[in-house]
């Protein structure tokens, strides 16, 4: 995207002060007072929707500016940086803050806006095409922040804390596999055999770059810290990365994991933290990156404000995804038993990204009365353009810390089996297969058909990955 002639401060104050009001779906949508849903009633349409965070703005630069230059353009919209200017600027209408772990020649931040200034204006200022010669911005995207379903696993509550710093590798010998969720607490039995944390010290795409000082495996971007401990009474993160290590290690399978936390204790999560954790995962080399999680906004294309189509579009997860064209993304589609197709209302995000290096993960289900068959779970989302494939997401066994077995259900646990087989693809290969050929050889050797039962309830490639 092109940048508008820049404009000058007292004329960018009197748009963001004396503005006419917003569209109707904008206001209604950045309403301070809505809701985050804390828990799901299972009932198909109540789904969890993510709602815009009030006046914050993500912005993502062109690649290998200067900080000069960046700093000439944050003034120019009066953003600063916080806590460096007493008195603040006349002209200071927000703050900036910049993604953890960001490289610094392509960096994505969050602007914060003062309550009184119209955000779709700010929005619009970086957004449109003209003939402008400034081309700092390459997309720009309201904040978001949702709350990961409840896909009916159990309350742990208060976790014990763990220094997961004894699981790190020494080398980094296998496949590298970053899982961003709500963290990681190792005490869980499946994790107590031989380390399996990316070791970054020992990494060429780490070790040495200032951006990355003080990681030892993974990141907190909640907390903006390098102990990714999971802290969430469901402990998502942890039974999403204990599922993929028991898949993966019933393989035999060489791999180390990147944990990246982007939601907090109680499952709330943030547009800007995903993408900090995408960009990251990207920049530290993983190969395989798994989200079992997601939001749910209207289809935009329905949108009646072309102004919130534009910035709920996920031009900045796209961006990345085509950066980091050599990674696989995984994507949880969904438990809301919800048609994800374009044109059908709620799109389930970001499985429903149209990106050759993304795939969306629905849950399948064996009937005890026929365990040979195979079926799409009643909960799964599912569309024949927007799911790739299913894999077991009903009755997933995991083991407590007190030894009890859980069955647990959710796209949230079919995703990681996939990731699994996928890391599985990858060690096998003699070189360094292409996110295309590892979802051929998914569909080829680790596919088989989906019985369909209900024709109106289809998958793209209608095969289970198992």
């Amino acid at each position: 995207m092109k940048l508008l002639k820049q404009i000058p401060a007292f004329f960018f104050l009197f748009l963001v002060t004396f503005s006419c009001s917003k569209d109707d779906t904008l206001e209604a949508t950045t309403n301070i007072d809505d809701p985050i849903i804390l828990e799901k009633n299972n009932k198909p349409n109540n789904i969890n929707k993510a709602i815009y965070v009030p006046n914050q703005l993500i912005v993502q630069y062109n690649e290998n500016l200067s900080p000069a230059v960046l700093d000439a353009f944050r003034a120019s919209h009066g953003i600063y940086k916080p806590g460096l200017q007493s008195p603040p600027p006349p002209n200071m209408i927000g703050e900036y803050k910049i993604c953890d772990l960001c490289d610094p020649d392509a960096i994505v931040e969050l602007w914060t806006l003062q309550p009184e200034v119209d955000i779709e204006i700010v929005a619009i200022s970086m957004s449109s095409d003209d003939d402008s010669d400034s081309e700092e911005v390459a997309a720009v995207s309201y904040n978001l922040r949702f709350q990961l379903e409840n896909d009916g696993s159990p309350a742990f509550g208060t976790p014990a804390y763990t220094d997961y710093s004894s699981k790190v590798v020494t080398a980094n010998t296998g496949t590298t596999v970053a899982i961003i969720d709500t963290g990681l607490n190792t005490n869980f039995p499946v994790f107590s055999g031989q380390p399996f944390l990316f070791n970054a010290s020992a990494s060429p795409d780490v070790a040495g770059k200032p951006e990355f000082a003080g990681v030892v495996s993974g990141w907190d971007f909640v907390n903006s810290d390098n102990d990714p401990f999971d802290d969430n009474i469901r402990q998502h993160g942890s039974m999403v990365t204990g599922t993929y290590v028991a898949e993966a290690q019933a393989n035999n399978t060489d791999f180390q994991i990147i944990p990246l936390k982007v939601s907090d204790d109680v499952g709330v999560a943030t547009l800007f933290n995903i993408i900090c954790a995408v960009n990251a995962a990207g920049n530290m080399g993983a190969k395989i990156v798994n989200k079992s999680l997601g939001y749910y906004l209207p289809n935009t294309s329905t949108s009646s404000s072309a102004t919130t189509a534009a910035f709920t579009n996920n031009q900045i997860l796209i961006n990345l995804f085509r950066k980091f064209d050599n990674t696989l993304f995984i994507s949880s589609a969904g438990n809301s038993n919800n048609n994800n197709d374009p044109g059908q209302g709620e799109t389930h995000r970001p499985s429903s990204i149209n990106e050759i290096n993304l795939l969306a993960i629905g849950a399948a289900k064996y009937p005890k009365n026929n365990p040979n068959l195979t079926q799409i779970a009643d909960f799964s989302n599912y569309g024949i353009y927007n799911v790739d494939f299913v894999a077991k997401g009903v009755n997933v066994p995991f083991q407590d810390v007190a030894g009890t077995t859980h069955l647990i259900n959710g796209t949230s646990f079919a995703a990681p089996k996939v990731s699994a087989f996928a890391t599985l693809i990858t060690g096998e290969s003699s070189g360094d297969p292409s996110p295309y050929q590892i979802i051929n050889k998914l569909n080829t050797y680790h596919g088989t058909y989906l019985s369909i039962l209900d024709p109106n309830k289809q998958i793209k490639y209608n095969k289970v990955i198992e």
